[in-house]
């Protein structure tokens, strides 16, 4: 099977997908409800007594740590794939 033949049955499986998920119901929320809510209020409440700025600080760090993390691990898969790397 060609490349055309894999786009064919490609594009069928994504119209039987499509198709099949445009006969679901839609979900709506109702957004007062969810900020009048009891739970809302607690995290209000935490929210007064969490230093935010510490928060961002500290969830920076480790975004920064996570996204230098992968920029060495891509890094290193490239150097290993080198042929002179050996």
């Amino acid at each position: 099977m060609g490349n055309v033949g894999k786009a064919i049955v490609f594009s069928l499986i994504i119209v039987a997908v499509l198709g099949a998920l445009a006969l679901l119901p839609a979900i709506e929320f109702d957004q007062d409800a969810i900020v009048s809510s009891a739970a809302w209020a607690w995290i209000v409440a935490a929210m007064y007594f969490i230093p935010t700025h510490t928060v961002v600080t500290i969830l920076t760090v480790i975004v920064a740590l996570g996204v230098w993390s992968l920029i060495v691990a891509v890094v290193k898969a490239m150097w290993d794939i080198l042929p002179f790397a050996k």
